[in-house]
This record gives C-alpha cells, structure tokens and sequence, in this order.
C-alpha cells in the first residue's frame, strides 16, 4: 500500500510539473492550481489508458477510446477546478468566455477536443515511467 502511494505520489508529480512548465512555455506563466490539475489528470488518465491498451479490442479502436475517456477526464476536472480557482476563489487562471461552445468561461469544445488529443501521449509517457522508470514490467507491452 504504502509503495502504491509513492507511485502515484511520482507520477502526479511528474505530470504536474511538466504540464507547469509546458503551461510557462505556451502562455508565458502558470498557477499553482495547474501543476495540481496537471498531475492529477496525468495519474489518471494514465490509469485509464493502462487498462484500455490491455483490452482485447483493435488498436485503433483502444486508441479512440483513450482520447475519449481523457477528454472527458481532463475536461470534468477542468471544469472542477474553474469552478473553484476561477469562480469561487477568483484567481482567473484562464478564462474561455471569449472561446465559442463554452460553458460559463470555464470549459470549451476547443479545448475538450484538444485535452482528448493530449490524452494519447499521456498514457504513452506514463507507460515508459511505469515500464522503465518504476520497473513495473508486466504493464504496457505494447508501447
């Protein structure tokens, strides 16, 4: 138990600091709240493309289901975490209000669409650290 938590604990944290930085790269700065979101979206979407590559459906077919379940993923907990850094503690991390098909500024199809796309190499690089960088051998053959 106590291992599993170490686990998720490093790859929380190398999610989260990789989206931080990609975050400064892209838009010139970040938040606190986005390294949280950003590793949390990482262990889980992780998780969810683990068992999804080992399902007995075609490739092609696991691959769509990854980029929809982390669209959906990424996107609920964007919304969660706008309601709460954005609205109700008023940082205004980001603000989608000026983005078509969004809801109350918080989440966009844009950006729904594209978090699905993100999900594919998240279960990838989440792979390689789970296979070769925590010696979990017996997961993600196929990456």
């Amino acid at each position: 138990m106590k291992k599993k938590i170490i686990y998720d604990f490093l790859i929380l944290l190398t999610g989260g600091i990789v989206y931080f930085y990609f975050e400064i790269f892209v838009r010139g700065f970040s938040h606190i709240s986005m390294f949280l979101l950003g590793g949390v979206c990482f262990l889980l979407v992780g998780k969810a493309g683990n068992k999804l590559l080992n399902n007995e459906n075609q490739l092609m077919i696991r691959m769509l289901m990854i980029m929809f379940i982390s669209g959906m993923i990424i996107t609920v907990l964007e919304l969660i975490t706008g309601f709460i850094v954005n609205v109700y503690l008023k940082l205004e991390v980001w603000d989608y209000s000026n983005i078509n098909l969004n809801y109350k500024g918080q989440i966009c199809l844009l950006y729904s669409l594209l978090w699905s796309l993100l999900g594919l190499p998240c279960v990838y690089f989440y792979g390689i650290i789970d296979k070769f960088i925590l010696g979990n051998k017996d997961k993600i053959e196929e990456c």
